[in-house]
């Protein structure tokens, strides 16, 4: 069940924990199929921290609404936390006008499997690759704001410049 998270190198356990994987890579053709004879494991326990974005949305909202917002750090300092509290706030209009938010949880963080406090207008599409989710809230969410975790590739950074263009705010993490 989890084969093809752990050919990426992760699996995603209850309440969104995710559990990083080291050992003997197995690939074929330049793509990942699997990891075997694990030497380490990296398990990351996802927590809700109400009210910690609560500074950062006067600095994020123009008139009320939440403008596009990209959050960058290095690893382990609280961005995926602060993002989920985010649109908890936005999504219940803490701080700024209450907007539709659609989160495109990738790898079941964000939300915890819906276990997290997302707010009363949020829409999770999860377990979805960021870019086909992106793409599926566009067209057939109605999404104010769109959010998404860990941006990286090129093929994701096409799908949110769609989101920008459609007039769409996005909050992000890298």
């Amino acid at each position: 069940a989890y084969s093809d998270e752990m050919a990426q190198g992760f699996f995603t356990l209850e309440h969104g924990i995710r559990v990083g994987l080291a050992g003997r890579v197995v690939s074929e053709g330049g793509v990942v199929k699997m990891i075997r004879s694990f030497t380490s494991l990296n398990i990351r326990l996802p927590r809700e921290v109400t009210g910690c974005a609560r500074a950062l949305l006067p600095q994020i909202c123009q008139d009320g609404a939440v403008l596009s917002t990209l959050i960058v750090s290095p690893p382990q300092l609280g961005k995926t936390t602060l993002l989920r509290d985010l649109v908890r706030a936005v999504s219940s209009g803490e701080g700024c006008h209450a907007a539709k938010c659609t989160v495109v949880d990738e790898r079941n963080e964000l939300s915890g499997g819906y276990h997290f406090d997302l707010g009363p207008r949020a829409d999770v599409l999860l377990s979805c690759p960021k870019r086909l989710g992106l793409s599926m809230a566009l067209r057939s969410l109605s999404p104010q704001v769109i959010v998404t975790d860990e941006i990286g590739g090129q093929d994701e950074l096409g799908a949110l410049y769609e989101a920008l263009n459609s007039g769409v705010a996005v909050l992000a993490t890298a």
